[in-house]
């Protein structure tokens, strides 16, 4: 398999690392969503990041291609619940936490995409807020304030943990651990362990 997208992406990074998870070799293809979406956009034909080319079949979005792994190679369900009510909570947890970043992102692509005089703060103040109302929550869901310090990390516990720690990389102030202790506790178990640092972003 080969994963496009730069691990810089914390949906390309939570994709590589589920992968080593459920241990399915593959390569990186690292191609910008900014940069190169010419080159994207003959693979991915709405030019996003990641996607996985698995031998003629191209699977797109962060969420879908999860699924879609840990159906085929995840039959116990260690990484991601098989039904029941445990599905239900770990679906709209990962929604939750995946719309908090899209809007995090959008905030973010308002201040960098577009010339100094063109950006609109409010836009950017309203996603920001979105964003983390999301975070709040997250912070306060039981799939969240339930989660095991034990555990190895779960489809879940790798969407928050690479969102969390991608915050910083954009804004040193957006995320608070103080604010936010549970989902700090995640990000550090998280990135303790040898899959991510192996999965670190490039710096």
């Amino acid at each position: 398999m080969i994963l496009v997208g730069r691990l810089f992406s914390p949906f390309v990074r939570r994709t590589a690392i589920l992968l080593d998870l459920l241990g399915q070799p593959f390569e990186l293809q690292p191609l910008s969503a900014t940069a190169e979406q010419e080159a994207l956009r003959a693979i991915n034909p709405i030019g996003r990041v990641p996607a996985l080319i698995d031998g003629d079949r191209v699977l797109v979005d962060s969420v879908a291609i999860a699924l879609t792994l840990c159906d085929r190679h995840d039959p116990d369900g260690r990484l991601w619940p098989r039904g029941g009510p445990a599905l239900a909570e770990a679906l709209q947890t990962l929604m939750l936490a995946n719309g908090s970043l899209e809007k995090f992102i959008a905030g973010y692509y308002e201040r960098r995409r577009r010339p100094a005089d063109k950006v609109y703060e409010p836009w950017v103040a309203h996603c920001w807020g979105q964003a983390r109302d999301g975070l709040a929550a997250l912070e306060q869901g039981p799939a969240v304030t339930r989660a095991s310090t034990e555990n190895p990390p779960d489809v879940v516990d790798t969407a928050i943990a690479t969102m969390t720690s991608f915050f910083p990389l954009i804004d040193a102030e957006f995320f608070s651990a103080q604010s936010y202790p549970h989902l700090e506790a995640i990000r550090q178990r998280c990135e303790q362990h040898d899959t991510f640092h192996r999965r670190t972003v490039p710096a």
